[in-house]
């Protein structure tokens, strides 16, 4: 017996709530390349969870996962944890172009971060498209990472992640 065959061998005894879960990632382009199912079949994997086959933790394609994305993105924005920017591409580049020509590292102004409920309002009644924007804190955050302290004044943070994007799915 070879050690995939004992590796396997183990897997079927191993009880399915004790079992790593993994995910094996198709190629960015969509296609499956020659060494992906080299690898497969080397490692002697087998789809027993997916689109094809099914399995606890669907959907498994994004576009089916609309309704669990909305749930959480309003669950974020009606906790106070995010909240919906209506900045339009245009803007955003102008106030990237305005830093860059002071030097300064590009980021958002958090313009739309404390609109009024008015102000939203109508926004949405004018139809504005709208992201929703992680709500950073103000403050100064400590992390440690490995054994130093690292200091973060968010004021100067580059960057506000968009955890969703309403171009690409209505809420």
């Amino acid at each position: 017996m070879t050690q995939i065959d004992n590796h396997l061998h183990e897997r079927q005894v191993m009880s399915r709530e004790h079992m790593t879960r993994l995910r094996y990632a198709p190629s960015p382009t969509g296609f499956q390349h020659i060494g992906g199912f080299r690898t497969a079949l080397w490692l002697g994997m087998d789809i027993d969870e997916g689109p094809l086959v099914g399995g606890p933790y669907g959907p498994y394609y994004q576009t089916q996962r609309k309704a669990l994305y909305q749930q959480y993105a309003h669950q974020l924005i009606a906790s106070g944890h995010a909240y919906r920017c209506y900045c339009t591409p245009q803007r955003l580049e102008e106030m990237r172009k305005q830093q860059e020509a002071q030097k300064l590292p590009p980021r958002y102004d958090r313009h739309c971060r404390y609109l009024s409920d008015e102000e939203r309002a109508a926004n949405d009644a004018a139809g504005l498209k709208w992201v929703v924007r992680f709500a950073m804190f103000m403050g100064i955050l400590f992390s440690r990472i490995a054994t130093s302290m690292m200091l973060f004044c968010s004021n100067r943070m580059v960057y506000l992640p968009i955890t969703w994007r309403i171009s690409s799915m209505t809420i």
